[in-house]
């Protein structure tokens, strides 16, 4: 993940297809855990809202990169 990405991108990039679950299940738990972080937090369901990872989820991601050995 890299940038914005609305939650319909979210879904297809993880398979979903069900709205109200991948919420539930997938987005919920990673803004709970600060992992991913909404573009406009003051809107919760604003037509614009995106996400993107914050410094907690680019280095868990950089953690979790296969290395070029």
């Amino acid at each position: 993940m890299t940038g914005d990405h609305t939650a319909p991108d979210l879904m297809s990039f993880v398979g979903r297809s069900n709205r109200s679950k991948f919420r539930e299940q997938v987005l919920a738990p990673l803004l709970a855990s600060g992992v991913v972080e909404m573009t406009v937090p003051d809107k919760l369901n604003s037509s614009k809202q995106s996400y993107r990872l914050t410094a907690v989820g680019r280095a868990l991601k950089a953690e979790h990169r296969p290395s070029d050995d």
